[in-house]
């Protein structure tokens, strides 16, 4: 099964909230993060502190029946932060991501149903990919994606309870669909894919590019059980 919601269509997602709110949705909202790094001579880690970007913020609708989730940032400025070194995950032939104009940027959830099962008793990518997933019941989809050029950029996108993880031929994020939207915890992640490729495209914004975490610009929501 493939999860695919590109650019969702503003009408169906105020559809979405209007009727999540009126079925006593909750609402969280919360701060964008930066990459772990700017030394981008070496790969970035996947943890470490990240600075909170100004003028960032993330809100996290949950409804019986799902997700809806919405990021607004200032465009990131082509050349001002690293790039990840694979354009797509899994596919190195695709070459890394390079500054230009326009720049590609997708919308990411990565959910855990059981967060107190998460290794270390923080929940990250390694509970999705790893072993621990199982314990975790961890996913990952994509929400949103978006080509921009402008000096904001906004992204939302909806998942319902029952559906994830993304996965296709050779790539697979996780091994549980969304189960609980009130417990589950939701880390909302918008991924750099630097210059628009469009030979590949819609993979380009379709697929994680490689590299890892520490080149997102993720918020994070615990469950509201």
């Amino acid at each position: 099964m493939k999860i695919s919601k590109i650019l969702l269509p503003s009408a169906l997602l105020i559809a979405v909230a209007h009727q999540a709110a009126a079925e006593g949705a909750t609402k969280q909202e919360g701060p964008i993060m930066g990459q772990t790094s700017m030394d981008c001579g070496s790969p970035l880690p996947g943890g470490g502190p990240r600075p909170v970007i100004d003028g960032a913020s993330a809100t996290l609708l949950r409804g019986p029946n799902g997700i809806t989730a919405s990021v607004s940032m200032p465009t990131p400025v082509s050349g001002s932060y690293c790039y990840p070194p694979a354009t797509l995950l899994f596919d190195p032939a695709a070459g890394p991501a390079v500054a230009g104009h326009p720049e590609a940027f997708s919308l990411w959830g990565i959910y855990f149903n059981a967060p107190a099962q998460c290794l270390g008793g923080e929940c990250s990518v390694a509970d999705v990919l790893g072993p621990n997933c199982a314990n975790a019941q961890a996913g990952a989809v994509q929400l949103s994606g978006h080509i921009v050029g402008g000096r904001l950029l906004h992204m939302t996108g909806h998942l319902s309870v029952g559906e994830g993880p993304l996965a296709g031929p050779g790539l697979t994020l996780g091994c549980a669909p969304l189960l609980d939207a009130d417990g589950a915890e939701v880390h909302l992640a918008v991924a750099p894919h630097g210059l628009l490729m469009p030979h590949l495209m819609p993979e380009m914004i379709e697929t994680p590019p490689g590299g890892g975490p520490g080149y997102w610009f993720p918020s994070v929501f615990e469950g509201v059980d």
